[in-house]
């Protein structure tokens, strides 16, 4: 009797640590979205070890570090899988995933958790895919909060708000990107990383106003003479509050190239209600849409 209960102790400390000794799988997280005129693929890992390579017979292909597997949906993708219009097969090191036709694409990289962005544009949409590329920053995060109002902080509302934006100008197949989407602390120097070499792309950053006011601020001449007075327009038809325009108070942003600006936005309007905002992200929108049309029918 003890020889077997002797036994059974060793066999199971056996099998313990022989599967305890197996390294353990990490996961790349995949997702795909289809939006107006655009495909957004995603690729989250918990490090910057990713590579990914978009190819021109309509193919990406991903680089993925050792014992790392591929996820999707909570499921563990395999060879010759279809997900979303995407056929995906696995190579020793890598995965070759098949897409739709696209003739232009766009890459980022973002932060915390660390992911890898790559919007494809189909040969009908090559239009779209020369627009700028917005990049929507939510102000402060983390230890930051900003100013709080009736118990609000300046980070939380802002975040709804840019995440508000990012839907709609998705929907409109407007390429955007966010510098934050969680409530994080990112530095300055971090944020204007995210603002593309390429010179359609635009920076903006949302912030709220201690008073009773919309303020502009920014260097940048086409911004301060093109969108300002569209965006100052379609806000002031549905909000009484004054609208400024000052230069960027921020130390750091000196380059008057750079399509960057602040927009602070009348503390009013510091809600959680997501239905109290829509009138204002509809401005927003549409003077993107107008600035941009605008801009392209100059250059035809």
């Amino acid at each position: 009797m003890k020889i077997t209960v002797v036994f059974s102790i060793i066999l199971f400390l056996f099998l313990s640590s022989f599967c305890f000794s197996q390294p353990i799988a990490k996961k790349v997280i995949l997702k795909i979205g289809k939006h107006d005129g655009f495909y957004r693929i995603v690729f989250q890992y918990d490090e910057d070890q990713l590579k990914i390579e978009p190819e021109k017979n309509n193919k990406i292909k991903i680089y993925i570090p050792e014992n790392t597997e591929l996820e999707f949906q909570n499921k563990i993708i395999k060879e010759g899988e279809i997900i979303k219009n995407f056929s995906i097969k696995k190579y020793n090191d890598y995965f070759i995933l098949n897409t739709p036709q696209f003739n232009d694409y766009k890459i980022y990289k973002i932060p915390s958790p660390f992911r890898v962005v790559v919007d494809i544009f189909s040969p009908d949409n090559a239009d779209k895919a020369s627009l700028a590329v917005l990049i929507i920053d939510a102000g402060h995060g983390g230890k930051d909060a900003g100013i709080v109002h009736e118990n609000l902080a300046e980070k939380d509302v802002a975040l709804i708000l840019v995440k508000e934006l990012q839907k709609k100008f998705s929907q409109k197949g407007i390429k955007n990107i966010l510098t934050r989407d969680s409530d994080m602390e990112i530095s300055i120097k971090e944020r204007l990383q995210f603002l593309n070499k390429n010179e359609k792309s635009v920076f903006f950053s949302i912030h709220f106003s201690k008073d009773d006011s919309f303020k502009f601020y920014s260097k940048n001449k086409e911004l301060n003479e093109k969108f300002f007075p569209i965006l100052k327009s379609k806000i002031s038809q549905n909000y009484s509050e004054p609208f400024l325009i000052e230069n960027i108070p921020v130390y750091g942003i000196k380059d008057p190239d750079k399509k960057i600006f602040i927009l602070e936005i009348s503390k009013k309007l510091m809600t959680k209600e997501k239905n109290k905002l829509n009138k204002l992200v509809e401005n927003i929108v549409e003077s993107f849409q107008e600035y941009m049309k605008n801009d392209k029918n100059s250059k035809e």
